[in-house]
């Protein structure tokens, strides 16, 4: 009776499983492993590079077009080859076509015999919220073909992090998209509903797919031989505020009838001129919007930004809109009014810079501040996150190429007293506005004077160039001065101590502590062990933080490398200076070296600091004096000069030494 019961319901989830299952047989030959080595270029010191990488990605045959992929996959590659299904030759590959915004690519390999016999995939239709799809491709860990099955679980307008900037059409999806899925085809039953692209590693099983909507767009752009990206917008409105009885009773809006209120139009946007702030924006070609911004797309509710942004530029748009109570249709023709300022990550371009004096000038990239780390968007100098995120609300930035900032110093006489402009953002040179990197040789070259006037954003006054940094300025590469030689040389070949040597004078320090409760003062709090690092500073003498010694029951120190430990005992502790001397009171570690000192820094002068993580051995980061002040003590309120750098490699701890041509600076306190 329960097996009769059961009957139709194994049916039913065979019937669905022989729907939904993925025969790749005819398949197999259109999918390939890409390997890319790529090189990034480094954003901090443009004239160089970072070190060269291997990757993969997945891949997949659409027909004369060639291999469609992801853009990330195959961005800043110096060399890329694919590999088909079953294949054990690579052939070597080069991108036709990429898209950055969209984060597509096709390549085109360099034997046109290579696809002979090859059925293209094939593309099908929008794929619907609770269907069944499967992610083809070849994640990290193996080299077969992987096959994950998921169902469709949303469908939104969100941002793509390959640029950071820039928002699309994509599918939410419970299937598991690894690294190396990455430009895999999204299958359902024989045909392609999307191509996997990126996860969200705080959920698990979560991936996204970039929609054939948004593939079939990136294909027609590109049918010109160009591809020309999506339409920019430029244009915000408040979702909701039609919600409210009386904001549609001044409006003048019908019972029941949706939209949303314009609230500002960037000078580039195609709706500049056309809509202005306060219009009603009712439909958008034919499709009513909502009082939430959203309008009927592919059997789901999206925003009216999805439809916008499936257009290709030049294309035009047909807007129906509600302006001091009166009707009117309009139409966009969606190209910008201007130049304007991106804000995405850049790939497969070179940093423009420009060098004068030593003076390091190059533009505001994402790039660029991703230089202070993963947490740039708080580690980075505030004046360059915001006018980064808000350039084209600034008026001088308006119409600007590029922004263009003092990154770096090539420290020498000729440029002293630059530091305190280290960071800023250029606005003019001897009076006339920086447009572009390529400006400042162009005005150089032009004018006649003895100095230089640059002028910056956040500073009220002008960095002064005198005639000698005129005159390096001015003369082309090939007779570079001898001057302009010994700058490069004292930042390019200056001794610098490395971490090896300074293992045998820098020490690790375990403080045991246990603190007083405040709360309950009879008691004290559960004893913890911190790690802070000592100098060897004489007779095997030990130099650490005093914060180190405070409320300690026990110190033991390790050199660097080793695991045996040795105790320590307080010789004298000054908590003004937050320092405090230590002698080993049994034995030591052999092969300990005193640490030379050095003299004191000018501001803009660089140096290293040396880091010891658990487990390894010395890291060393790098620092740039940005000034000196009078700042409070860690453990009192007496004020003492302090050296304060700006720290591009965040994650310091306690007495980090810090140093310059081998010598010992300073010690780091967060």
């Amino acid at each position: 009776m329960r097996l009769t019961r059961l009957l139709p319901l194994l049916i039913t989830m065979l019937w669905a499983g022989d729907i939904f299952a993925v025969n790749l047989g005819s398949m197999r030959k259109a999918l390939f492993k890409i390997h890319v080595i790529s090189q990034t270029p480094n954003f901090e010191q443009p004239w160089t590079q970072e070190a060269v990488r291997g990757s993969s990605g997945t891949g997949f045959y659409i027909g004369k077009e060639g291999i469609l992929t992801n853009a990330h996959v195959v961005a800043n590659g110096k060399f890329i080859t694919v590999q088909r299904d079953g294949d054990d030759r690579p052939m070597t590959a080069r991108v036709r076509f990429i898209a950055h915004d969209c984060d597509l690519a096709l390549l085109e390999v360099s034997d046109p015999n290579y696809f002979k016999g090859i059925t293209p995939l094939q593309f099908a239709d929008f794929p619907q919220v609770r269907e069944m799809v499967n992610t083809v491709g070849y994640p990290t860990g193996g080299e077969q073909l992987s096959i994950t099955q998921g169902v469709v679980s949303r469908v939104s307008y969100r941002r793509y992090v390959h640029t950071g900037s820039d928002s699309h059409l994509l599918v939410q999806v419970d299937a598991a998209i690894n690294p190396g899925n990455s430009g895999g085809p999204v299958i359902q039953k024989d045909k392609v509903v999307g191509v996997a692209f990126q996860s969200q590693s705080s959920a698990e099983a979560t991936g996204y797919i970039i929609p054939t909507p948004v593939v079939k767009r990136f294909l027609t752009d590109i049918k010109d031989g160009t591809y020309d990206g999506h339409p920019v917008q430029g244009l915000w409105y408040m979702e909701g505020a039609l919600e409210n009885a009386a904001t549609r009773e001044y409006h003048k809006l019908k019972k029941g009838e949706g939209g949303v209120k314009i609230s500002e139009i960037a000078n580039y946007s195609p709706a500049k001129g056309v809509l202005v702030p306060g219009d009603i924006l009712l439909t958008i070609d034919g499709k009513t919007i909502g009082v939430d911004g959203k309008i009927v797309m592919f059997n789901e509710r999206l925003s009216l930004r999805a439809l916008y942004d499936l257009k290709q530029k030049g294309d035009k748009i047909k807007l129906e809109i509600l302006r001091d109570g009166v009707r009117k249709k309009i139409e966009l023709v969606l190209n910008a009014k201007e130049k304007f300022y991106e804000p995405g990550l850049k790939y497969s371009i070179r940093p423009r810079y420009s060098i004068v004096g030593g003076l390091v000038f190059s533009g505001l990239t994402r790039n660029y501040l991703q230089e202070w780390g993963k947490s740039w968007a708080y580690d980075a100098p505030l004046i360059l996150r915001y006018v980064q995120n808000f350039a084209t609300d600034l008026p001088q930035f308006r119409g600007k190429r590029d922004i263009v900032v003092l990154s770096e110093r090539l420290a020498h006489p000729v440029n002293t007293y630059a530091g305190p402009f280290m960071e800023e953002i250029l606005l003019k040179l001897n009076g006339q506005d920086i447009n572009s990197v390529e400006d400042i040789p162009r005005i150089i070259a032009a004018e006649k004077g003895d100095f230089l006037i640059f002028e910056f954003l956040a500073q009220d006054t002008p960095l002064v160039g005198g005639p000698m940094m005129r005159l390096i300025s001015r003369l082309r590469f090939g007779f570079m001065p001898l001057v302009l030689i010994l700058i490069l040389a004292s930042f390019v070949l200056s001794p610098r101590a490395s971490a090896a040597n300074l293992e045998s004078s820098i020490i690790k320090i375990y403080s045991y502590i246990q603190r007083p409760d405040y709360d309950s003062p009879w008691t004290t709090k559960q004893s913890e062990r911190l790690t802070h690092m000592g100098l060897i500073v004489g007779d095997g003498k030990v130099l650490v933080s005093a914060y180190a010694a405070r409320s300690a029951k026990h110190l033991e120190a390790e050199k660097i490398g080793e695991s045996k430990r040795f105790p320590l005992k307080l010789i004298r502790m000054d908590p003004v200076a937050n320092l405090a001397l230590f002698e080993f009171s049994e034995g030591k570690p052999e092969g300990l070296e005193d640490i030379t000192f050095g003299e004191d820094l000018e501001i803009g002068a660089n140096c290293t600091v040396y880091q010891a993580i658990e487990g390894e051995s010395l890291v060393a980061r790098a620092l740039r004096l940005r000034e000196v002040q009078m700042q409070a003590g860690v453990l009192t309120s007496y004020q003492m000069p302090q050296y304060v750098f700006e720290i591009r490699k965040p994650g310091y701890g306690w007495f980090e030494p810090m140093i310059r041509n081998g010598k010992l600076v300073g010690s780091n306190q967060p």
